[in-house]
């Protein structure tokens, strides 16, 4: 017989009537908000993945906590990044477009993460993609802030990224749902970038750890030499 599709299936620890609160407080405690999501593009028969950034401005909480329906803002690679051919290494920044006379979406326009609210407030006919998606049934993570990580470019470090533990739960989620996820997948020299990313996290932890063991010895000696001093008078 025909295929059935795969639902994603997330335990709910509440079995009450707002199945979806913890949902809604581990998104709210996120500062960016962010999650992956699958969703159908309009006029495809196959499901893609997507990232967005929950607006609980514009969401019903009510509907949210019962049903799982959030309201979300659709987010692209940034356009100069869009030459690394591969999203993982990539900046993200809005989906914003004009919207011409008939309130219709026209082309898109460049706006970083930013200043986008502030350009969207002073500019009427920019419209930010959006729409309500089921997050309950839909999601291929959890919540997520953006991430700061070494540049692809350059040598500076890039903001707007993606930590690549987040990238490893939604390839996980979405190969359960039969999602392509090929466009993710980095080529050797994408996975130095990846390393070198490791390298550095690695390095400023080490550095604090080390840090806090010279403050630590610092601190002793000094009280050591008073205790002595004190000792001799």
């Amino acid at each position: 017989g025909a295929r059935r599709s795969v639902r994603l299936q997330y335990q709910n620890q509440y079995c009450s009537k707002h199945p979806f609160d913890q949902l809604y407080d581990n998104i709210e405690r996120k500062e960016d908000r962010l999650l992956f999501i699958r969703y159908v593009p309009i006029g495809a028969s196959t499901a893609n993945w997507a990232l967005v950034q929950v607006d609980l401005d514009e969401t019903d909480e009510k509907r949210a906590r019962k049903n799982g329906e959030f309201h979300v803002r659709w987010l692209q690679v940034h356009p100069e990044d869009k030459r690394l051919r591969s999203p993982r290494i990539s900046r993200f920044c809005p989906v914003v477009r004009y919207i011409d006379k008939n309130e219709c979406f026209g082309r898109h326009v460049h706006v970083s993460m930013s200043n986008v609210i502030q350009l969207l407030e002073n500019k009427l006919n920019l419209g930010w993609y959006q729409m309500v998606v089921n997050l309950g049934h839909d999601r291929l993570s959890e919540p997520f802030d953006f991430a700061t990580l070494r540049s692809a470019r350059s040598t500076h470090m890039d903001k707007y990224r993606v930590d690549n533990i987040n990238w490893a739960e939604m390839i996980r989620n979405a190969a359960g749902c039969g999602i392509d996820t090929s466009d993710v997948i980095l080529s050797p020299e994408h996975n130095t970038v990846q390393e070198r990313d490791h390298q550095d996290n690695l390095a400023i932890r080490v550095e604090s750890a080390v840090s806090s063991i010279a403050i630590f010895t610092f601190i002793t000696q000094k009280r050591e030499a008073i205790l002595s001093e004190m000792a001799a008078n």
